[in-house]
């Protein structure tokens, strides 16, 4: 039997958590951290903030976790309440911030699977990695969120209309056009 199976569930600890043990809203901080802090860096581009927003996601969480809909499965509810928080942030913080590259997030998150068999290969795979997600993050915001949450994060396009609150074929429509932007900025960035 692995740790995994004996691990409680996202809503158990959630039950835990509303009957009182904080130690369960630990367990979920730690469990999502990692993506919490990577959707925070998608909206301000900056370190130091994404930290914070981060934090303040994680408090607003506890906060509202009594309104968890349970229609939902977790991390999609959290990816919305959290969203919703980045959004307003996004409002109350609008100046000029320091934007650091998309590769120093968690290179384990960000890694694309490497099947050269030599350096020069990989350096190109480097590279080519790094342009993508500077391009990513050149696009426009409505853009860029569904894109990262498709292909960085894995979420169904329904999940990532429950996500921003719109409907599946937005998301769909959203993602198309991102994706030709994409090549559209590639195109020209090889030409």
């Amino acid at each position: 039997m692995s740790l995994a199976s004996t691990l409680p569930g996202d809503e158990t600890l959630v039950q835990r958590v509303l009957a009182g043990c904080d130690e369960s809203f630990r367990v979920l901080m730690a469990r999502y951290q990692t993506s919490i802090y990577r959707l925070a860096y998608y909206w301000t581009g900056n370190r130091d903030d994404a930290q914070d927003l981060t934090q303040e996601c994680f408090i607003h969480l506890y906060r509202v976790l009594g309104r968890f809909d349970s229609r939902y499965r977790f991390p999609v509810w959290m990816y919305k309440v959290c969203t919703n928080r980045c959004i307003n942030w996004i409002k109350a913080n609008r100046r000029a911030r320091e934007v650091v590259p998309f590769s120093h997030l968690s290179e384990q998150a960000l890694e694309l699977p490497d099947s050269s068999p030599g350096p020069a290969q990989a350096a190109f795979n480097s590279e080519t990695r790094e342009l993508l997600l500077e391009t990513v993050k050149n696009l426009p915001e409505k853009y860029r969120v569904p894109i990262v949450l498709r292909y960085l994060e894995d979420f169904s396009y329904k999940e990532i209309a429950a996500i921003m609150g719109i409907s599946v074929k937005n998301a769909e429509i959203r993602i198309h056009r991102a994706r030709k932007m994409l090549y559209d900025l590639l195109r020209e960035e090889f030409n």
